[in-house]
């Protein structure tokens, strides 16, 4: 079981999902070197990219869900550029 947390991946036995992690990876390039082996086309862990993709894609419909609901009827107002926009470029 693979589980992507915000900073990394926790790997559990079972379906759990880690709370915490043991060490964080601090450098950029060599995290996502790390996350390439593990999950991208060529990696090692086909199971971890599934489960990735299977908890990224809820985790996008969730947000798309509060995005919607957050949505404006009028397009106009849609359209129009924001309160703070037009007050810096009265200004």
């Amino acid at each position: 079981m693979c589980v992507y947390l915000l900073r990394g991946i926790a790997f559990s036995k079972d379906d759990s999902i880690p709370k915490t992690g043991k060490a964080a990876i601090e450098n950029k390039l060599l995290a996502e070197a790390v996350l390439e082996s593990i999950i991208g086309k060529k990696g090692v862990s086909p199971g971890a990219r599934l489960s990735l993709a299977e908890r990224l894609s809820q985790l996008m419909k969730e947000n798309k869900v509060e995005k919607d609901a957050t949505k404006t009827d009028n397009q106009d107002e849609a359209n129009d550029v924001s309160l703070g926009d037009k007050l810096a470029k009265e200004n």
